[in-house]
């Protein structure tokens, strides 16, 4: 038991350093939904300081202003 629970922790973390060396996303607040400076269709959800890439629906943009994804003409999207 003991290894399984050392094995998921251990997968956890990996986790977390991938997106961040991937991505190269840092959660500006510990907690929150904030844009993808490099595609509209995704946005990071941070929890607790760390940061999981979401994707929005089929043919929708991230909203920061409404903190959603939203139709295209709807969307503040710049990049």
């Amino acid at each position: 038991m003991k290894f399984i629970r050392k094995s998921l922790i251990n997968l956890f973390i990996m986790m977390q350093l991938y997106t961040i060396f991937v991505f190269g996303f840092k959660c500006p607040e510990k907690n929150g939904l904030f844009p993808n400076p490099y595609d509209c269709k995704t946005f990071y959800q941070c929890a607790n300081g760390y940061p999981y890439l979401m994707h929005c629906p089929d043919d929708l943009q991230w909203s920061s202003a409404l903190s959603r994804c939203e139709w295209p003409e709807n969307s503040d999207c710049g990049v």
